[in-house]
């Protein structure tokens, strides 16, 4: 079998998969393994999506940038710890 063959035969494989794949998602029918095999042959295939302006995931993307900054708060500003008050 010729090299043009055998890449013929993997690409028709691969929609074939993806299809499936994509088809169980839309129907509410996916198992747990087929978002995990869907997740998978994104990643191979270095698909990523980008969220859109103006939607959850976009603020969740905002948030999530903003959250980073806060491990270096005490190198921010003076934190001032909380005691109990003094027996007297």
């Amino acid at each position: 079998m010729a090299d043009s063959d055998l890449r013929e035969l993997y690409d028709e494989g691969h929609k074939l998969i993806v299809n499936e794949l994509v088809e169980k998602i839309r129907n509410g029918d996916a198992s747990a393994e087929d978002r995990r095999l869907f997740t998978q042959l994104m990643k191979q295939n270095n698909i990523s999506a980008a969220p859109i302006e103006g939607t959850a995931a976009d603020a969740m993307k905002r948030m999530a940038s903003k959250l980073h900054s806060f491990g270096t708060l005490e190198e921010k500003a003076k934190v001032v710890p909380i005691r109990p008050p003094a027996s007297a």
